[in-house]
């Protein structure tokens, strides 16, 4: 039995893997967003019980024209829009029955990722500083602009045909594994979010050691402690379990990116995939695996007191403490576990993972110095983040993200700061994808050195770590 890493009971379950309900949805075929459409681009239609050699056509008025299938399957067609199109809305039937209105638009670019979903490692080739991006959606584009970590790139040539932008990286561009790549035509809004590779050797992150983990016995062990209003919530989340493949690097749906970056995403139609208040659960969306069991429960130790971490109900190799407590409320200090600066989690052992004792230092706490007064957000005017106290050895990892119910559609913004910067601004045209619905900003603490390693018989490998959040419901506008 396979399982979906899940941490808490107050951080839901996420990963990107498309499970459509919704009867007929047009996404652009690279990014797999939603929304208009350009000449000549690749389009993805998700839908259910497709035949295995679709007719696809759009249609306006009298007119009707024949679209090139590019692969089928029951869920999913993959089409290419003619070269020449008019302007404008169209119906595009499946089968000459299912329809679904589709706009087209003068560009709509969009960047290729190597997994197919838009997101991860970009289907790009460099020989040095030189690029060539494989995308979509250039229609009539003379001219685009890429960023790479938020710098401008120098765009040497274009291929529309083709599908392919040529760019020199900058040259104050961090040298790392995961610089992230979006674009743009003529001021248009920011494509997604595609990562590339500066350094031909790419060490492990420090601070992100379960990017590259290996199949086989593994666990991951955080202490948490998040700030929302006037509550304050104390977690102690474990997970054991058995990866069945290697984290692979587009399998990371958000990956290490460079401090001062940030990176976008858009998922629609995924009934599986919610927003989520917490930076580790994205982080971790890639550990899955069959469940080890660690033992009937752990237990949390400071130099006074053992709390029990129990087993999480109805979800094996799982375990979980939480407690929280709201300003002003008496006895605080007996709900709240995680002020003891030295804490250990200890386990006696079960079937697949013998006892250990890990020591872990309590969630380092800094201040959101400018947390939002009023919970409207609007776009357009960015964002903009202060913090103190936030020590050397650690990186903010900021995210704001909204969720429209109706359409079953998750926008985010992922971005990493230094902490001795003390401020951070999301600009406008990032923010530009969010749905505007009910949403979050969340700062987190990480680790940025190497994590704790759990020293236990039957892991291959195992990392614990503290982190320290602060979380604002908010509405994006």
């Amino acid at each position: 039995m396979k399982s979906v890493l899940c941490l808490s009971v107050t951080l839901l379950c996420a990963h990107a893997e498309a499970q459509y309900t919704l009867p007929l949805r047009v996404v652009n075929a690279a990014s797999q967003w939603p929304g208009p459409v350009a000449p000549g681009s690749r389009i993805t239609i998700h839908g259910t019980q497709f035949g295995s050699s679709p007719a696809l056509a759009l249609s306006r008025g009298n007119q009707s024209i024949s679209l090139t299938v590019l692969r089928a399957s029951a869920r999913r067609i993959d089409a290419i829009l003619p070269s020449k199109l008019a302007l404008g809305d169209y119906d595009l039937s499946v089968d000459s029955t299912a329809r679904v209105q589709v706009t087209i638009a003068a560009s709509a670019l969009a960047l290729d990722s190597r997994n197919g979903q838009g997101w991860g490692p970009a289907q790009a080739d460099r020989k040095g500083n030189i690029v060539t991006l494989s995308v979509t959606g250039l229609g009539s584009a003379n001219s685009v602009e890429v960023l790479a970590a938020s710098r401008p790139a120098r765009v040497l040539r274009i291929e529309t045909g083709s599908g392919r932008i040529h760019f020199e990286l900058p040259r104050d561009v961090p040298r790392t594994c995961h610089v992230p790549l979006q674009a743009r035509v003529a001021r248009g809004p920011l494509s997604n979010t595609v990562t590339v590779a500066t350094v031909d050797d790419c060490p492990v992150p420090p601070g992100f050691p379960f990017a590259r983990w290996k199949k086989g016995a593994s666990a991951i062990v955080f202490l948490s402690r998040t700030r929302e209003a006037s509550v304050t919530r104390d977690e102690v989340t474990a997970s054991f379990f058995d990866l069945t493949t290697d984290v692979r690097a587009d399998g990371a749906l958000i990956p290490p990116i460079p401090a001062g970056s940030c990176a976008t995403y858009l998922f629609s139609g995924n009934r599986h995939l919610r927003l989520t208040t917490s930076a580790l659960v994205w982080l971790v969306s890639a550990l899955r695996g069959r469940p080890l069991d660690a033992g009937a429960r752990l237990a949390l130790q400071s130099q006074r007191r053992q709390w029990e971490i129990n087993r999480r109900i109805g979800v094996a190799g799982a375990y979980l403490r939480e407690s929280a407590h709201t300003g002003g409320m008496p006895f605080a200090e007996h709900l709240l576990f995680l002020d003891d600066p030295q804490l250990r989690v200890a386990a006696k052992g079960g079937k697949d993972i013998q006892p250990f004792l890990v020591p872990i230092e309590a969630p380092p706490p800094f201040q959101w110095t400018n947390r939002p007064a009023q919970k409207s957000i609007r776009r357009s005017d960015g964002l903009h983040v202060a913090w103190t106290g936030v020590a050397a050895s650690r990186i903010l990892l900021l995210i704001a993200g909204s969720e429209d119910t109706r359409t079953q559609t998750v926008g985010l913004c992922f971005c990493i700061a230094s902490p001795q910067t003390g401020r951070f601004r999301i600009l406008p045209e990032l923010l530009a994808h969010l749905p505007q619905a009910p949403g979050i900003i969340n700062l987190t603490s990480w680790p940025a050195t190497t994590l704790t390693p759990i020293p236990a018989r039957g892991l291959q490998q195992g990392v614990a770590a503290s982190i320290y959040s602060h979380t604002a419901a908010v509405s994006f506008h």
